[in-house]
């Protein structure tokens, strides 16, 4: 019996490892290095009033943050990539597989459950099948 796709996957001495190495190395090479960078570009829009100084703490700690989270989010695919080539038979690089292969556990479950119908094929008539798709993606079927 498989276990639940929502139970929490234990790892490995060598993936939490793995992790709090990608973890510190999007910090130093691209939150700390974002986050600066756009400190000092609001920082010069202030002084050329391109943006007003209003609330300058307020900006320039927003544009921190955002540099920041930017720089995480942006580190994703490179610890996926640094997971798979380092690791590639864990727990954790068969989970990133499983997203990357767009894999669906409910579909695994649905094809596990034979309907006793299933050999019968719907073929619809020649009214039925449409002819092109309009401009919002919805099918266009031939008139009478």
């Amino acid at each position: 019996m498989s276990t639940p796709p929502d139970s929490p996957v234990q790892l490995s001495r060598e993936e939490t490892r793995l992790l709090e190495e990608c973890e510190r190395q999007s910090v130093l090479y691209r939150s700390i290095p974002l986050g600066v960078c756009s400190f000092l570009f609001t920082q010069y829009a202030m002084s050329k009033n391109i943006i007003s100084m209003k609330a300058k703490w307020v900006k320039l700690g927003t544009a921190i943050f955002a540099g920041y989270i930017i720089g995480k989010v942006s580190y994703t695919p490179t610890c996926r990539q640094k997971i798979l080539d380092e690791l590639p038979d864990s727990s954790l690089a068969q989970l990133i597989r499983g997203v990357e292969n767009h894999q669906n556990p409910l579909i695994a479950i649905n094809n596990q459950h034979h309907d006793k119908h299933e050999h019968l094929v719907f073929a619809p008539d020649a009214q039925h099948i449409p002819v092109g798709v309009n401009q919002y993606g919805d099918p266009i079927y031939k008139s009478n």
